[in-house]
């Protein structure tokens, strides 16, 4: 649902297929590892990437001694080639790039709960390509659930996570103007699991122009095993409100 939801949103940003090109021999970066995943890419205009990949946190998941998630970094030289390990990156979510500068989102753990799920605390920082982790400034504390990062080649951004908070899972945004710190975080979805009714936030773009989307779904349980889906997209407002939109589809589960 999530890759549906982001394909939508970016079609209505009208976001075009980049141009196609050959493909430089295949590189090694850094020593195998079995659990290394989502491995990403990001480019500044200049041509010099940067990859990330994500490195599992085990069984017994965020401690003290492993206190956030755990990312492997590494530089790619223009037209391939030349890669540098910068090394593991703690506490990186995900990163996203504006120009040759960073924008991260970042989790520091505080303690696990009763259950062992981790409270951490959410934040963002503003680096460069050779030094991605800038200093980490705090959003919020929050129940640790998914979180996304978009923003756009200027410089605005957006994050979007998703907590929980007394029986209710919100969906939580903060949004940033080119040149400008992040805004407090406003809640724009909630989702009682123990209803099945509700609505959460799926998936974001965000355009050149600085117009930000979201896709929505709302959920409505009609019967037990039976409910009721709706997909919709609406434009994020730059306070972090949310605006009308429109319904892009349904589904009956």
């Amino acid at each position: 649902m999530r890759l549906v939801c982001a394909a939508v949103v970016l079609g209505v940003l009208g976001f075009a297929p980049a141009a196609q090109a050959a493909w430089s021999p295949p590189e090694r970066v850094g020593e195998p590892s079995r659990l290394l995943t989502s491995p990403a890419l990001a480019f500044t205009p200049d041509g010099r990437g940067l990859l990330t990949a994500s490195l599992d946190p085990g069984v017994f998941g965020y401690t003290r001694r492993t206190p956030g998630p755990s990312t492997r970094l590494a530089t790619l030289a223009p037209g391939g080639g030349n890669a540098a390990v910068l090394g593991t990156a703690r506490e990186l979510v995900t990163i996203a790039l504006h120009g040759d500068q960073t924008i991260a989102l970042r989790e520091r753990w505080v303690r696990n709960d009763r259950d062992f799920n981790p409270i951490v605390r959410l934040g963002v920082s503003i680096g460069t390509v050779e030094a991605p982790l800038g200093t980490f400034v705090p959003l919020e504390r929050y129940r640790g659930g998914e979180a996304q990062l978009a923003a756009n080649a200027r410089g605005d951004a957006v994050a979007m996570w998703t907590t929980l908070d007394r029986g209710r899972y919100l969906t939580r945004v903060a949004v940033r103007r080119a040149g400008r710190p992040f805004r407090r975080p406003r809640t724009i979805a909630f989702y009682r699991e123990d209803a099945g009714t509700g609505a959460r936030g799926e998936a974001l773009a965000i355009g050149p122009d600085g117009r930000m989307l979201v896709a929505v779904t709302h959920d409505k349980r009609r019967a037990p095993g039976r409910t009721v889906r709706r997909v919709r997209v609406a434009e994020l407002r730059a306070d972090g409100r949310l605006g009308p939109g429109r319904v892009v589809g349904r589904h009956l589960g």
